[in-house]
């Protein structure tokens, strides 16, 4: 068997490639703690979605749960700028928190056992970054 040596520019570009999905997650993971704390003690990670355009990150919708309640905190990238979390449960509007804000919406606090569509909405540039989860028990 022979064993091929990188040079040391690919070893270089190897070595940058992989460190950048790590970088990511450490972004990730600081803001969901960060999250969680802003529901309240006892929360735990239920779900998320990243609000992603073109390859860049913009923001991230995060739902956490307690006991019979859930907890919707929307994270934006980049600092002060509008940020929306809209709550619904079929067409009906049950809660919002939207504004300008430095980092976050939310904590919009809801019932864990009822269907809830959570909406998040950031804006930069003028364009609207969207991503939305669904929770609590629904049925197709």
């Amino acid at each position: 068997m022979k064993i091929r040596l990188l040079s040391r520019k690919a070893l270089a570009i190897t070595a940058a490639v992989a460190l950048v999905p790590i970088a990511a997650i450490g972004f990730s993971a600081g803001a969901a703690n960060a999250s969680s704390a802003l529901c309240g003690s006892g929360y735990s990670y239920l779900k998320s979605t990243p609000m992603m355009y073109s390859g860049r990150h913009h923001g991230t919708l995060y739902v956490y749960h307690k006991s019979s309640t859930n907890c919707a905190v929307l994270y934006r990238n980049g600092g002060y700028g509008w940020a929306s979390i809209t709550l619904k449960r079929g067409t009906t509007t049950v809660g919002r928190d939207q504004g300008y804000y430095n980092d976050h919406a939310g904590p919009i606090k809801y019932d864990a056992y009822k269907c809830t569509d959570v909406y998040g909405v950031v804006s930069y540039g003028g364009h609207n970054y969207k991503g939305n989860l669904d929770t609590g028990p629904c049925k197709g």
